[in-house]
């Protein structure tokens, strides 16, 4: 199996001093569709927005083709 195009490994993510996400792992392999499902107030846009950088991942690793792209 090829390695993810994008990883989260053990994010999590504040809006001050409020955690938004606790600990989320999620993998992408290139050609994939990925769906992302929640209720209100269960993280989807925070998952989103961290992954293209609005919201800064606090604990754990963000990688884009290996890369890791955190900060």
């Amino acid at each position: 199996m090829a390695d993810p195009l994008l990883r989260l490994a053990g994010v999590s993510a504040f809006y001050g001093p409020i955690q938004a996400l606790f600990d989320i792992d999620l993998e992408v392999r290139e050609g994939e569709i990925v769906c992302l499902l929640g209720g209100n107030a269960s993280g989807k846009s925070t998952v989103l927005k961290t992954i293209i950088g609005t919201v800064s991942v606090t604990r754990g690793s963000l990688e884009f083709r290996g890369e890791r792209v955190e900060r």
